[in-house]
């Protein structure tokens, strides 16, 4: 009886001593949350291409320029960007995703091997219809 009330309160010591900022925050549409995106990573840069005005330039600085990305993500780009609450998902196999949680919007960047741009997923959250 007395080594498990010692277990109980070694586990509840330890608990208490586990820092509840080291929790990851979770998204149901992205997964783990970056909180604070490493310098130079591909979640930092696609945070900072997310929260500007596409133009032309935009896609000169972010993309690999394909014009098939262009052309057919321009008019959805530009309705879209800047994302203004924007959260960002953990890299995988060089994307990231982000999700603004005021557009209700998931905007997936693919990067190739020189941090560009080469494919954009975007996907909106459709609202559900009242019954």
């Amino acid at each position: 009886m007395d080594s498990m009330k010692s277990i109980l309160s070694f586990a509840a010591i330890v608990f208490l001593c586990v820092p509840l900022y080291a929790i990851a925050p979770l998204s149901a549409e992205i997964g783990p949350v970056v909180v604070s995106p490493s310098a130079g990573s591909l979640t930092e840069k696609a945070l900072e291409a997310a929260g500007e005005k596409v133009d032309l330039e935009w896609f000169e600085k972010y993309t690999n320029g394909d014009k098939g990305l262009i052309d057919s993500l321009s008019p959805s780009l530009l309705e879209l960007l800047p994302l203004q609450n924007a959260i960002a998902g953990v890299e995988k196999d060089g994307a990231v995703s982000l999700y603004d949680l005021d557009m209700k919007v998931r905007i997936s960047f693919a990067f190739d091997s020189d941090g560009l741009v080469e494919a954009i997923g975007i996907v909106e959250k459709k609202e559900k219809a009242s019954d």
